[in-house]
Formats: structure tokens, C-alpha cells, sequence
């Protein structure tokens, strides 16, 4: 296994620790009755909104994980920058609310820190930056989709492209209506029955078309 994608294996692993940890501590703040009080809740909202945060980024870096040591060495590094940024922002919020939670001794260990240092330096971010501008083809990664999935993928960026980039700055900078010319051909691309069964009188095909579309 590719060095760096262990280490960012190893730091999430870690991080999840925390974040099992910092889930207990608001279970404790919010329970009521043996039940999650939404009065408790909304009282914690700040390090409630943090802990999902955290969450969703350590689901998409542990993804990401999988995907980059299945692609190759451009999409692991890339993948593990992102675990890098992931387990960072854990970091910085862990020190300010680890004593409250009652768990001053968690936290994650000096390799952890040491691979979240090299995957976020300056030489490591601009050698990433350079292998993506050289790239092609690609250059964010392979994506991994198969062919069906790839020509729905080509469909949207060209109309994107030829389409919806020739007019984007104009409407948003000045706050215009949206075409109907534009609502009628991204419908009849079958934008808006996307995530509708086609039962309803949707175009749906699966969840994976809605993320590419």
C-alpha cells in the first residue's frame, strides 16, 4: 500500500476516536428522558453543527481513501490531501472543546501530526497543484464511473459548457432571471426528472446519475 494512504488510514482512524468520543459528550448534553431533547439540542447547535461537519468529512475522506488506492498515485495523493484537510479541521476544533467533553487525553498522536503537516505543506500542495495542471486528461482523477455513467457525465458538462457558461456571469452578476429557453432544454435533457421515478412521470435512473448530472 502506497506510505501516505496508510498514514491517512491510520490518522482517521484516530480522528474517528474523537469523533466517537465528542458524539457521547453530546449525547450526554442533549439526552432527556432517554430521548435526544430538541430544546437540549438547539441550546448546543455550535459544537452540534461541528460534529456534523466532521462527520460528513471523514465519510468523503474515507471514500475518497478507497478510491484513490483503487485509481492510482495521482488520485491517492490527492485523496490523502483531502484526509490531511479532514483530520486538520478535527484537530482545531478537538483543542478547544476536549475538556468540556471530558476527554483531555484524546486525541490524535505525533504521526498523525507529522502526516497532516507533510500532506498540507507548501511543497506538497504546489507538487499536487503542478501534477494537476500537467494532467490532460483527468486532471482531478480518474472518476472511476463506468462508460454509462460517463457519456450522462459528458452529456452535462458539454451543455454546461455550450450552454450555461456563455451566459452564467451575466445572470449572476446582475441578478437575472434564469432563461425559460435555457429551463426548456435542460428539461428536456431531463435535468428536473432526475430524481423523480419514473413511475411519477420521472426520468430517475440511480442516485450515482443525480451526483454526475
Amino acid at each position: 500500500m502506497n506510505v501516505r494512504l496508510e498514514e491517512a488510514r491510520e490518522a482517521l482512524g484516530r480522528g474517528r476516536a474523537i469523533l466517537d468520543a465528542a458524539s457521547r459528550w453530546l449525547a450526554r448534553l442533549t439526552a432527556e428522558g432517554g430521548r435526544i431533547s430538541t430544546r437540549r439540542l438547539d441550546a448546543v447547535q455550535p459544537p452540534a453543527f461541528e460534529l456534523a461537519r466532521h462527520l460528513s468529512e471523514f465519510e468523503a475522506a474515507d471514500a475518497l481513501l478507497d478510491w484513490g488506492e483503487a485509481q492510482g498515485a495521482h488520485e491517492a495523493a490527492l485523496a490523502c490531501l483531502y484526509a490531511a484537510e479532514a483530520c486538520a479541521h478535527l484537530e482545531d476544533w478537538w483543542r478547544r472543546v476536549r475538556r468540556p467533553a471530558g476527554a483531555a487525553d484524546l486525541g490524535f498522536d505525533e504521526a498523525d501530526l507529522r502526516f497532516m503537516e507533510a500532506a498540507l505543506s507548501t511543497e506538497s500542495l504546489s507538487a499536487l497543484g503542478e501534477a494537476v495542471l500537467a494532467r490532460e486528461n483527468a486532471p482531478a482523477g480518474a472518476s472511476g464511473l463506468d462508460a454509462d455513467h460517463q457519456a450522462i457525465a459528458q452529456q452535462f458538462a458539454r451543455f454546461a459548457d455550450e450552454k450555461v457558461a456563455p451566459i452564467a456571469e451575466e445572470i449572476h452578476r446582475h441578478d437575472r432571471l434564469i432563461p425559460e429557453e435555457l429551463l426548456q432544454e435542460m428539461a428536456a435533457l431531463g435535468v428536473f426528472g432526475i430524481s423523480i421515478p419514473e413511475a411519477y412521470g420521472g426520468a430517475f435512473v440511480d442516485h450515482l446519475t443525480m451526483i454526475v448530472a
